[in-house]
């Protein structure tokens, strides 16, 4: 029944224009915010990477004598924040042990493509596009009615569709991000990828030891899951509501709602701030 629906709405030629669309738009959208470095771009980076790779070993020396300012100053205000500020060093701690392997060169591959955030906006653009061909159109057309009318039909047919929904939305989302990656590293070139996360300024916080490639693998899945999630709230406000306007608008309330607290709310920022202080 699964692999029936996957069939059935990848034979759909509207279907397959819309994917290629949103696809297209999203290769468009990477070309368009890549922009050309030249030579006076990458000697400056250059040089910043010479300063980082001069000041991080130090910055990591002094993460255990910041952690234990910050302690002081907290003293008994907050026992999460003292644990978190604990695990903190000490992960800062597994890090020095383990050894880090700083890339000389500057990698703007890997900068670049974990700074390009759009991709999730075209997942769920493609989300809702599934949501409208696997669901309602078939409620228009009365075709999903005659599952409903068989025993736990209901059931059955919410399932199948969600995983086939499931399956279209991470696929996408995977695929997507492989190019995406691929893109980027044709455009910039990854350079060093056995090299450590923490050889670019904007990962020296990262508290746990990456080479880049583990980063780019890492940053892929977590992106498709991010779209997996998203999608399922999506479907399942349109299978409750069963209207696709409102399948629309109460993921994007949330969404809204959920960014505006992210960046005007932070439970530990000052305490993540003078930590990360060098």
């Amino acid at each position: 029944m699964i692999l029936g629906e996957i069939r059935k709405i990848l034979r759909n030629r509207v279907f397959i224009v819309m994917l290629a669309s949103i696809f297209a738009a999203n290769i468009v959208g990477i070309l368009y915010c890549a922009e050309t470095k030249n030579d006076s771009y990458y000697d400056l980076k250059q040089e910043e990477q010479r300063q980082y790779i001069e000041t991080y070993q130090n910055y990591l020396d002094q993460m255990e004598s910041r952690g234990e300012d910050v302690l002081a100053a907290l003293e008994d205000e907050s026992a999460f924040l003292s644990r978190n500020v604990e695990k903190t060093v000490r992960d800062y701690n597994e890090v020095m042990s383990t050894g880090v392997i700083i890339d000389e060169e500057y990698n703007v591959g890997v900068e670049e493509y974990a700074g390009y955030n759009y991709g999730i906006f075209f997942s769920i653009i493609f989300a809702f596009a599934c949501l409208e061909y696997l669901y309602f159109f078939e409620k228009r057309t009365g075709s999903i009615h005659i599952l409903r009318t068989t025993k736990n039909g209901k059931q059955q047919m919410i399932l199948s569709k969600w995983l086939v929904y499931l399956w279209l939305v991470s696929a996408f989302a995977f695929l997507q991000e492989v190019v995406t990656a691929c893109l980027y590293g044709v455009i910039y070139s990854f350079g060093n990828l056995n090299a450590s996360i923490q050889s670019l300024p904007v990962f020296r916080d990262c508290p746990h030891v990456y080479s880049m490639l583990q980063g780019i693998v890492a940053t892929v899945f977590h992106r498709v899951i991010l779209s997996a999630v998203i999608g399922s709230l999506i479907f399942f406000c349109g299978i409750v509501c069963s209207r696709m306007i409102t399948a629309i608008v109460i993921p994007c309330v949330i969404f809204v709602t959920q960014y505006v607290f992210s960046v005007t709310v932070s439970v530990n920022s000052s305490q993540d701030i003078r930590l990360s202080q060098s």
